[in-house]
């Protein structure tokens, strides 16, 4: 959709964005607003279609624990096309710069996830801002992705694969209004009781993209209010954070998607021991009585080395010294060698004792050890049959740390060996490799055999088209009428025109709208009808959609007044439901079907045997 917002409704909306209405209310009018100025619809688009908003959850876009786990008890439910009401999702840039930032954002969350959310294809339509961690599940079920134990089968997701309907906003909307996306994000979670809370972080984010996308501060806060986040009581507090240390841009420190990651399990652990590091230093410096100057070089220095070492950046001291802490430990020495210089011979002895928390608690006597012993005590994250890697000196390959018998580096340099957490190269089983070969994956003759009812379903039909001028179609209530009499039975006969979808196995379909070939029974959906409001239009103002008349052809209970009937047409192997006329219709005669009459393919009758 190429162009721009027309200045009218940019004020409009900027409007409605500032009022003072109930946050939904304000999502229906300003919904209302873009749909009649065309720049939001509602369109059935399947999760394979969709990304994520580089915006969402406060530029966290997703957890991938949030993800697998809402995912997972969505399947234990029973995953429903009919339950999943509210999605909102915009298109992608049609700006080339603009559409390259949204894809590489996404990737840089897949890269993130370790093979636990789809990568990205490049030719998705859609970002989503809300129904996001539940589209990007069935996206990943649909890859072929795992996390953990989870075991989900994309049999189970088969309802909603094929799409469900989403209110869709134009990409004119964010280049105009870059304000709108977070608020439709902010609002959708709102309204969806199943949603994850708002946290104090996700909060903080969100009010600095409000105001950066040109909203005041006091308005920000007001909108999350109307959430009902679960830091609602310390919003305030947070608001003045955010007017003090907010800035006009976001700092490079910790991004988004490093806090997902730091959400991940394998973090854990890690966590648990930055959590304890930080608490007890705060403590001493408390104890110690640092403030001030003092306690803000200090402990602000931990924090941030602290940080750094969790996220896996720290190459360098933020002081500008050419210095690389092992392990947690390490940095709390740093600490308390930091911390001596204000503080009394107890408060050293204290700061020792606390700085030494986070290490081993036993007492090795060193000068008894062999030189490969002393190498590990100081190398603490060296561990025996643990996988390292030397990015600088040995590039990408992984080494499996086997014994100390022999040293051939110094101690000193066991420092640039990173432990390396992912999963190593593997050979795929040959068992495996002949099961899971393209040619014989029975997802793929599925969506052979579909492609095959599709085409034999239009060839069929537009053999059988209806001319125009051989039908009028009226609105209010919808019907079709026949321009020409129609004098032998059978004579007119209406195709489904749509697209095919296998049906499940026990889930029960119209026979109007049931098809039936290769082994399997297939729905038939409509193309998009044209909407019976746009007749009143001018020609070149119509509306998106189409005029089948199989239809538009009225159900009736009277099988008298019927002059249509259910017929099923078989070829081959092959089953479509059509509608002919089973008897003689005059002109101007609305057509009608009673839907308890069916007609079969009339079998050619055997010729007698001969005496």
């Amino acid at each position: 959709m190429a162009g721009v917002c027309p200045p009218a409704v940019v004020s409009m909306v900027n409007s409605l964005l500032q009022s003072d209405l109930p946050m939904l209310e304000k999502m229906q009018q300003l919904t209302k607003t873009l749909k009649a100025n065309n720049l939001a619809w509602t369109q059935d688009i399947a999760p394979s279609a969709c990304l994520v908003h580089p915006s969402n959850r406060a530029g966290q876009m997703l957890s991938v624990e949030d993800v697998w786990s809402k995912g997972v008890r969505i399947v234990s439910l029973g995953a429903q096309k009919n339950l999943l009401q509210g999605s909102v999702c915009i298109e992608v840039s049609h700006d080339v710069a603009r559409k390259t930032e949204q894809l590489d954002a996404n990737r840089r969350l897949v890269a993130l996830s370790h093979g636990q959310l789809a990568p990205v294809r490049g030719d998705e339509r859609f970002l989503t801002l809300g129904t996001s961690h539940t589209t990007a599940f069935f996206k990943a079920v649909e890859a072929g992705c795992q996390s953990g134990d989870a075991s989900v089968h994309i049999k189970q997701l088969e309802d909603v694969l094929s799409g469900w309907p989403w209110l869709v906003l134009s990409s004119l909307v964010e280049q105009a209004c870059p304000g709108v996306p977070l608020f439709y994000q902010l609002a959708s979670n709102a309204s969806a009781s199943g949603q994850k809370q708002i946290s104090e972080v996700e909060a903080c984010g969100l009010m600095a993209m409000r105001v950066k996308s040109g909203a005041s501060l006091e308005s920000a806060v007001a909108e999350l209010k109307q959430a009902d986040p679960a830091c609602r009581g310390s919003l305030d507090a947070i608001c003045h954070y955010v007017s003090r240390y907010g800035g006009k841009s976001f700092g490079t420190l910790m991004i988004g998607t490093e806090v997902m990651k730091l959400k991940t399990a394998a973090m854990r652990e890690t966590l648990d021991s930055f959590e304890i590091l930080v608490k007890d230093s705060w403590e001493l410096c408390s104890s110690a009585q640092v403030t001030g100057a003092s306690l803000e070089r200090v402990f602000g220095k931990l924090c941030v080395r602290a940080t750094l070492f969790v996220l896996g950046k720290d190459g360098k001291d933020k002081g500008g010294m050419d210095k690389h802490f092992a392990d947690l430990p390490e940095i709390a020495c740093a600490f308390a060698s930091e911390l001596k210089k204000g503080k009394t011979e107890t408060s050293v002895s204290k700061g020792s004792q606390a700085a030494s928390s986070t290490g081993s608690s036993s007492v090795t006597n060193v000068l008894e050890c062999k030189p490969e012993e002393v190498a590990l005590m100081q190398n603490s994250h060296m561990q025996l049959g643990g996988m390292y890697t030397n990015v600088k000196e040995h590039g990408n390959k992984i080494f499996v740390f086997l014994k100390t018998e022999k040293v051939f580096v110094h101690f000193g340099l066991l420092v640039k060996w990173r432990k390396f957490k992912g999963q190593p190269p593997a050979l795929c089983p040959p068992a495996m490799q002949e099961l899971k070969m393209v040619h014989d994956s029975s997802g793929v003759l599925d969506e052979y055999n579909k492609a095959q009812m599709q085409q034999l379903l239009l060839d069929s039909a537009w053999m059988k088209k209806v001319e125009a001028h051989d039908l009028a179609f009226t609105s209010f209530p919808a019907m079709v009428h026949v321009m020409k009499a129609f004098k032998k039975v059978g004579d007119l006969e209406l195709w489904p025109w749509g697209t095919v979808s296998k049906v499940r196995a026990g889930k029960p379909v119209p026979k109007r709208l049931l098809a039936k070939g290769y082994g399997c029974d297939w729905l038939i959906q409509p193309f998009k009808s044209l909407n019976q409001a746009d007749f009143t239009k001018m020609p070149s103002e119509e509306g998106e959609g189409v005029l089948c008349p199989f239809f538009w052809v009225r159900e009736t209970k009277d099988a008298e007044a019927a002059n249509m009937m259910l017929h099923v047409f078989k070829k081959n192997g092959n089953a479509f439901p059509t509608l002919r006329n089973k008897r003689p219709i005059e002109m101007y005669e609305t057509l009608l079907y009673c839907e308890e009459e069916q007609q079969e393919e009339a079998k050619p009758k055997k010729k007698a045997k001969k005496e």
